[in-house]
């Protein structure tokens, strides 16, 4: 009993963040409108929206009418509703599409890897069963052509290489 206490407690923390006294979980309602509720069981912020996640370094990535943003706790949004794909924030970076082209973008909705890429892999994010960036980096593809980014936007493997051999530069450059 106390093994499944534990692990149901890991699933929540893992997937819903607790900070400054307050968890909120996603809530759908009858009308198929999403919201958050504390552990309580109370409806903090009201189902309004299309599509939620959970909260992710103080903030959520919530939907409407087709449109993705972020919220924070007191429902008040603070990246506008304007990107088609969002992903939960990670190492303070989100990744995004805005005009079907993918970017990222910090936590004041600046731009810091522009949009121009028809694939992306964020930071922490694996694609394939353990294969990806290491933490710090997003990996882009650009016309089946691979390339890295660091957190603050700068280039580190040009876009022009398979996703092998970019890893092989990124490594290269990590062991400089």
């Amino acid at each position: 009993m106390k093994r499944v206490v534990l692990v149901t407690l890991l699933v929540i923390f893992a997937t819903n963040e607790y900070s400054n006294g307050q968890w909120l979980e996603p809530w759908e309602d009858s009308n198929r409108k999403w919201g958050f509720m504390d552990e309580t069981e109370k409806l903090i912020i009201p189902c309004k929206y299309d599509r939620v996640y959970g909260f992710v370094e103080g903030l959520a990535a919530v939907w409407l009418n087709g449109k993705g943003g972020f919220i924070d706790k007191t429902d008040n949004i603070v990246i506008p509703l304007k990107y088609g794909e969002i992903s939960e924030f990670s190492e303070g970076l989100a990744k995004v599409t805005f005009n079907g082209k993918y970017g990222f973008i910090d936590k004041a909705d600046k731009v810091v890897i522009p949009f121009e890429y028809d694939m992306a892999y964020g930071f922490s994010e694996r694609f394939g069963p353990i294969w990806g960036p290491p933490e710090g980096f997003a990996m882009v593809v650009q016309n089946g052509k691979y390339g890295v980014f660091d957190k603050t936007g700068k280039e580190i493997v040009p876009v022009k290489y398979t996703g092998d051999k970019a890893m092989r530069k990124l490594n290269k450059h990590l062991k400089r």
